[in-house]
């Protein structure tokens, strides 16, 4: 049986791997954007709001696909619109931060491997919270619960 608490043996190593990537983030949004919807089946199923961590792009990326799917396409004006309709405070930055990705996306041909790397950061960062989690109840001889 393996001692759980030799899961500390790990901490060294658990912060060299990236909990965030930016640039793929703005990269998936950019190619949602600039392929005017067809990227959004490499994203759908795989990525939810709270995989993105860059400024306003989880709430771009919601609006995003609520447009699709109300749609069946994206693009700025349809984004600014579902931001609209959803209550956003602050429409204009979310489109100038969407415009932006845009600008920066060459090509939406490499969106599933940049939502492959937004999603492995994503479950980066919930593993360490998991392993926070576990390291904190194993320091207090606290019950685990499920994981």
């Amino acid at each position: 049986m393996v001692d759980l608490r030799d899961l500390s043996i790990t901490k060294e190593r658990r912060h060299k791997l990236p909990l965030t990537n930016e640039k793929a983030e703005a990269s998936v949004i950019g190619a949602l954007l600039r392929s005017g919807g067809s990227a959004a089946k490499h994203c759908i199923g795989k990525l939810d709001a709270d995989s993105f961590t860059g400024v306003g792009l989880g709430r771009i990326y919601s609006a995003c696909l609520a447009a699709y799917t109300s749609k069946g396409r994206i693009d700025l004006i349809l984004l600014d619109d579902e931001l609209r309709r959803s209550g956003a405070d602050n429409v204009t930055e979310l489109v100038r931060i969407a415009q932006g990705a845009v600008e920066e996306c060459i090509s939406s041909s490499n969106v599933a491997f940049h939502v492959q790397l937004v999603r492995e950061c994503w479950q980066r960062r919930r593993l360490k919270l998991e392993l926070s989690r576990l390291d904190d109840a194993l320091d207090h001889d606290e019950p685990i619960g499920p994981l």
